[in-house]
């Protein structure tokens, strides 16, 4: 029994699959196998049963996400994580922060290539600032070295930013300390 269904699936489904790839290569302004044998009418019958209007449909040109989207949605993860950290929720903060630097470095990275060089500027001003802001929960959640990492990546991207150095040097202390006051013991044992 279930493989006769398979078989009467296989059958009906192929015909269904057929008639969607020639819809979905006719809205894309293609012929199948290279021939160009359906006219225009056919086209736009095709597209009424389908269930849409031929005058109403276009290509689309544009990428589904754009680099200015890109930076839109990394300001707001920016901002969550801004909200998480007044609240003393670090935890919450590094996650939004993180989200929010891997999108502004998504967005950057497609800035470059089509972009005035002010725009990228921008994007990566912010990517250095949520690095920064990272360094700082790292710090508060006593991850010194995490903090050195993420203040060196924002120090990369903005060599004049003075809170990364600032959480720079404090991570830095902070491990330095952190060896002296555990050098003693093991000395002792």
């Amino acid at each position: 029994m279930i493989k006769e269904v398979y078989e009467v699936g296989k059958v009906s489904m192929k015909g269904e699959l057929e008639r969607y790839n020639k819809w979905v290569q006719k809205a894309q302004g293609t012929r199948i196998g290279g021939s160009g044998s359906s006219s225009p009418q056919d086209d736009s019958n095709m597209f009424k049963k389908m269930g849409g209007s031929s005058a109403t449909y276009t290509t689309p040109r544009q990428p589904l996400v754009t680099p200015e989207k890109l930076q839109q949605e990394g300001i707001v993860e920016k901002n969550k994580g801004n909200d998480y950290f007044t609240k003393s929720k670090l935890h919450h903060a590094l996650i939004c922060y993180r989200r929010s630097a891997q999108i502004l470095e998504a967005a950057a990275g497609m800035m470059s290539s089509n972009k005035s060089k002010r725009d990228v500027a921008e994007v990566t001003r912010q990517c250095s600032i949520v690095w920064s802001n990272m360094a700082e929960c790292n710090i508060r959640l006593d991850r010194f070295g995490c903090a050195e990492k993420c203040a060196r990546e924002a120090l990369k991207l903005d060599p004049t930013s003075d809170k990364a150095l600032h959480r720079l040097t404090v991570a830095l202390e902070s491990i330095q300390q952190h060896s002296d006051d555990t050098t003693p013991t093991q000395q002792q044992q």
